[in-house]
């Protein structure tokens, strides 16, 4: 009776889970795994640990918000770049470097379906440049294989409520 009830508590969670993203993250996660072949419970669950789904998640060197307005967002974005800090924005939580290297303006972060594509991009191209595993994913978080190791255990971990397949 008791493994009943822990299987009914685990499927309700799940099932909780899924029911907590909108149709418009549903929306933008299926158009950036059409544009990027990444699945798209691959991409909801990094979203998932990157930033609860919060298209207006920052990240200023470690320092987590959670602003609930674009402009908060970016207000905090334009501070930190200007004090020439590293930043993640946005719900994919894209990383201020890859905006320089291909001279995206910061705020294109701050909206659902560009963030899910740039975030599905940047998978892409660590699953094409270390083959489609699971370290792969973790290096979408960091080049560092430890953290990359406990990253991907994050994600493997969400994945759980997202699968999809």
């Amino acid at each position: 009776m008791k493994r009943i009830i822990l299987i009914v508590i685990i499927l309700l969670a799940c099932g909780i889970s899924q029911a907590s993203v909108s149709p418009e993250i549903l929306s933008a996660t299926k158009y950036a795994s059409k544009r990027t072949g990444i699945p798209e419970w691959l991409i909801l669950s990094i979203a998932h640990v990157e930033s609860g789904f919060n298209p207006y998640a920052v990240n200023v060197a470690g320092k987590s918000y959670q602003p609930k307005t674009k402009e908060e967002a970016y207000a905090i974005i334009r501070n930190a770049a200007s004090a020439g800090k590293s930043f993640d924005v946005g719900v994919m939580q894209v990383n201020s470097f890859w905006f320089k290297k291909f001279n995206i303006p910061y705020h294109y972060g701050l909206d659902l379906q560009n963030s899910f594509v740039m975030g599905a991009e940047i998978l892409r191209e660590e699953i094409l440049r270390n083959g489609n595993n699971w370290l792969s994913v973790g290096y979408y978080h960091s080049k560092n294989v430890n953290l990359a190791v406990k990253y991907f255990q994050k994600i493997k971990y969400q994945s759980e409520n997202y699968n999809l397949r």
